[in-house]
């Protein structure tokens, strides 16, 4: 949603998006930036992105696919196990 996203997103129009809460927004977005996105913070206004990281995570390729290629993608890692 951030990432689709040409503005801020505030934490509660997050939190109503995904139904959590905003103490689950802050985690997210803090684990975001541990996996290297780089994610402004402004009061009153939102979250936005401002940098991706070069390298791509399997939930960021999970957050590219609708919910059919989703389970297809976990089908096909779990029989390569």
């Amino acid at each position: 949603m951030l990432r689709q996203s040409d503005g801020y997103l505030s934490g509660q129009q997050l939190c109503d998006h995904f139904q959590v809460s905003r103490t689950a927004v802050w985690k997210a977005i803090n684990q975001l930036k541990e996996e290297g996105y780089e994610i402004e913070a402004v009061r009153n206004k939102g979250y936005r992105i401002v940098d991706i990281p070069d390298r791509i995570t399997e939930d960021a390729i999970k957050s590219c696919l609708d919910d059919y290629d989703q389970e297809r993608f976990w089908l096909q890692d779990t029989n390569q196990l």
